[in-house]
This record gives structure tokens, C-alpha cells and sequence, in this order.
């Protein structure tokens, strides 16, 4: 499958987009732009009063790629908003929960032609997920289908491995 960077708003890898004014900072406008984009992306639980918020966090706001892979490059990233979220060390994170990176559930945005595939483990833990995604990944008016992918659910063993870090949050 061949990728089209700029048709996909997608920001090539080894290509940082920085802000003159500011380098090292990547401008809200390339992140939070109209362009739609793929990638991965995993279901965030944040602790509120109500028990707990879900929201998604996308392959770029991890400052990754859109091919980049759930295991070695989105989960890693992943434990420094986390560790922030809920008041845990990163480093700690990262160490504990290294193999249980389906511990949260999660999916993908694919374009293999003109209509966007989200793929997703059928886990979702909102209620109206499918206008969670599209507004993540700037989709709205763009044809999309959801299908399920077996290869995006949570294997035995790694929910229950975060959850003994979090407690319940399913």
C-alpha cells in the first residue's frame, strides 16, 4: 500500500515541522489543521469525579507516524500523558507495562483508496465512538467505514495487567 503524504495530511517521518519562531515546536496548525490523516491511535482513560473520562489520543498527537505500530512506538509514548493523567511516574510506566500494549483498547485509521477504514477490536469503551475517531482524525464529510480487525483487540492478559497498575477502568 503506497502512502500520499500530503493527500493524507500526514507529516513524513524524519521531517520534524517546527515553528520558526519557536524550533523544536511543532505549530498547533499542523496538528490541529483540516487535512485528514491516518495512523493508530489507543482509547485514554483519564480519572475524573465521575469515574472515568474516555477520550482517544491519535499517532500524532504522540508525535508519530502514521505507519508508526502500536507495540514499539505508540504504547511507549503513550505512558508519559498517562503517567501524567494519573499521577505515576513514566519511567515506571514504561517498564511495567513494556509487553501489555494492548492493555488499552485501540485501532487504526487506513486509506488504502478513496474511502477511510477505521479498524477497530469492537471494544470501544464510549458509547458514540465512531464521532470520537472522525473528529480525531479531522474525517467529517469523508467517506469512512468501520470494520472490525481482530488484530486490534486486547490480548488475554494485558487489560488485566494495566488494571492492576490503575485499578478497573473498563
Amino acid at each position: 500500500m503506497s502512502h500520499d503524504h500530503d493527500n493524507l495530511g500526514d507529516i513524513p517521518p524524519n521531517e520534524p515541522v517546527t515553528s520558526p519562531s519557536n524550533p523544536g515546536h511543532t505549530p498547533p496548525d499542523r496538528i490541529r489543521g483540516t487535512k485528514p490523516f491516518t495512523g493508530g491511535y489507543y482509547w485514554f482513560p483519564t480519572p475524573s469525579p465521575n469515574g472515568i473520562t474516555w477520550s482517544i489520543v491519535n499517532c500524532r498527537e504522540l508525535d508519530c507516524h502514521s505507519d508508526a505500530g502500536h507495540d514499539a512506538d505508540l504504547w511507549p509514548k503513550l505512558m508519559v500523558p498517562l503517567a501524567k493523567a494519573w499521577g505515576k511516574e513514566a519511567e515506571v510506566l514504561k517498564r511495567r507495562l513494556a509487553l501489555s500494549y494492548t492493555g488499552l483498547p485501540r485501532g487504526r485509521v487506513t486509506r488504502p483508496e478513496k474511502t477511510f477504514l477505521i479498524l477497530h477490536g469492537n471494544d470501544s469503551p464510549a458509547a458514540k465512538f465512531e464521532e470520537m475517531v472522525i473528529e480525531s482524525f479531522r474525517l467529517s464529510g469523508r467517506k469512512v467505514r468501520f470494520l472490525f480487525d481482530a488484530h486490534e483487540t486486547q490480548l488475554p492478559g494485558h487489560p488485566e495487567k494495566f488494571s492492576s497498575i490503575f485499578g478497573p477502568v473498563h
